[in-house]
């Protein structure tokens, strides 16, 4: 059907961003349609389906075998970088949330960073906190080596002060966008 159709390109954008975000939103699909007491054979009415998604993704993530996540951990490796005070700073744009937090979590835990090494800069911040992010990684010594951006980092934000290079984690849907 139409609607299983559009779920089905929801969740493909969605694990293109990574396997958090794809789980994020089969974990709020499922919560949903435990809410809903309707009778349905659309693909994304189904918890049976649902639950064998989550069960892939779950593997995924433990496994660790994403390998957009190791591709970017390799290219930083082989760019020598470590989150050191002395390294360059990198701006990374992801599509999703969840991909954002992914990329902290998994980037603190590999290469042994500090909290104040790496900040994510996302829409869903307060205007006051968007503002302090953007000042501090503007700063000569911040101590920010990796700032992970939404789009909300790429509008009208000037994030190049001490920093010339990015990662665009997740190609953006929109040509648009990307250009």
């Amino acid at each position: 059907s139409k609607a299983d159709l559009l779920f089905s390109i929801m969740i493909f954008k969605a694990f293109m961003s990574s396997p958090a975000a794809a789980l994020t939103s089969i974990n709020n699909r499922i919560e949903k349609v435990k809410g809903i007491d309707i009778e349905s054979s659309d693909f994304e009415d189904s918890l049976e389906i649902l639950e064998e998604l989550k069960v892939y993704l779950e593997n995924i993530i433990v496994k660790k075998e994403d390998s957009k996540y190791k591709k970017l951990k390799k290219t930083l490796m082989e760019l020598v970088w470590s989150g050191r005070k002395t390294d360059d700073r990198y701006v990374v744009f992801a599509e999703r949330i969840a991909t954002l937090d992914y990329l902290k979590e998994n980037l603190v835990r590999d290469f042994g960073l500090k909290d104040d090494a790496i900040q994510s800069f996302s829409g869903s911040d307060s205007d006051v906190d968007q503002q302090k992010i953007i000042e501090n990684f503007g700063q000569e010594d911040s101590k920010v080596r990796l700032l992970l951006c939404s789009d909300a980092g790429s509008q009208g934000v000037n994030l190049h002060y001490y920093c010339n290079r990015m990662f665009n984690y997740d190609i953006p849907w929109s040509l648009i966008t990307l250009e």
